[in-house]
């Protein structure tokens, strides 16, 4: 239970500092997640995701097939 909170706790200072970073025009110091990334650990069951996960993955380079 306390690493739930401690891990809360951890994003919320994540998310301040973030906000702060954007607000003042710093955008170096920004985080930006890795979706391609995390759908290799967590894959998505609906097809039309798993294209979308591949465009990012390539660079948005892929067209979309009917």
């Amino acid at each position: 239970m306390y690493l739930a909170r401690l891990g809360m706790g951890v994003k919320a200072f994540i998310f301040c500092g973030t906000w702060a970073a954007i607000t003042r025009g710093a955008h170096d110091r920004t985080v930006h997640p890795d979706f391609a990334r995390a759908s290799s650990i967590f894959p998505p069951i609906d097809p039309f995701l798993k294209h979308v996960i591949l465009q990012l993955k390539d660079g948005g380079s892929r067209k979309a097939s009917t």
